[in-house]
């Protein structure tokens, strides 16, 4: 008896149901695509509007009990503030730029803090130190991140030595616009 004619159309019938599922599947894959592209096109930005004064925050450090960093605390110096949290890709990625930055002799003091969103005090205080960020680490209470309107990470913002929101943008910070938003701070780097 031979099987083998009915083997082959078997296999050539499953080879058309394949293709024909693609030829339905790939149309969808493209529309979500193009709808994801658009979406972050044309969502609006996380964090505050540039010029508006900075809402006061008063967060837990991880650097230990009872340590707190509070924005008006710095009022007089440039704050950068990076919203982060600890399983975010993007937000490990951003970090040796910042980290650059903080650690660079500059012409006059910035500080600089990282505040986990959506992380318990233990997953954000494993990302600083895993990511080697020597900055102040601060834990959302979810009072952050509503007042500053986050919604995407990281959201990078400078905070003016008058308490004004200079400048804030979602991902990842070119070295470039970095140092040039901190130039405009008056803290430019020092050769």
């Amino acid at each position: 008896m031979n099987h083998g004619g009915r083997a082959h159309s078997a296999r050539g019938s499953l080879r058309t149901r394949a293709r024909r599922y693609w030829q339905g599947v790939r149309p969808a894959l493209f529309a979500l695509a193009v709808g994801l592209v658009i979406y972050y096109v044309t969502a609006p930005s996380s964090g505050p509007e540039v010029g508006t004064v900075a809402q006061d925050f008063d967060l837990a450090l991880t650097s230990g009990p009872g340590k707190r960093f509070r924005l008006s605390d710095h009022q007089g110096t440039p704050v950068l503030v990076e919203a982060f949290a600890s399983w975010c890709r993007a937000c490990r990625n951003a970090t040796p730029i910042l980290v650059e930055a903080a650690r660079a002799e500059r012409a006059r003091e910035v500080r600089f803090v990282a505040v986990g969103v959506n992380d318990s005090p233990e997953d954000a205080s494993r990302a600083a130190q895993s990511w080697g960020i020597p900055y102040d680490v601060a834990v959302d209470d979810g009072s952050f991140a509503r007042s500053y309107q986050i919604s995407r990470l990281p959201t990078i913002l400078l905070v003016s030595a008058e308490g004004k929101v200079m400048h804030t943008t979602t991902g990842r910070v070119g070295r470039d616009q970095l140092e040039s938003w901190l130039s405009e701070a008056g803290a430019a780097r020092k050769n």
